[in-house]
């Protein structure tokens, strides 16, 4: 499973720069908007849980851990969704 930041350097590297539209520009700050909420939802919900396990280390460790894979999750998504926006064309 490949980060947010490892896909992004590999479109880097293996796209030529092209223009994008105002209309793909727009498109792509709300995906960042959408997905954004969506990790501030999972970190709260995750606090949540923490709290109730409230000296518990072994499911404390279990939740930080399901967090950072849903958190990669979700910017595999976000990735893709504005890769799909950036390779749609006019």
């Amino acid at each position: 499973m490949k980060s947010a930041i490892e896909l992004a350097m590999e479109r880097f590297n293996d796209e030529p720069t092209k223009k994008l539209t105002d209309k793909q520009k727009e498109a792509i700050a709300e995906i960042d908007i959408k997905y954004q909420a969506k990790t501030a939802e999972a970190q709260v919900m995750n606090q949540d849980k923490l709290k109730r396990a409230y000296g518990d280390l072994t499911q404390i460790e279990q939740l930080k851990s399901d967090l950072h894979v849903e958190i990669a999750s979700i910017n595999e998504k976000c990735e893709r969704e504005k890769d799909r926006v950036r390779n749609e064309s006019e």
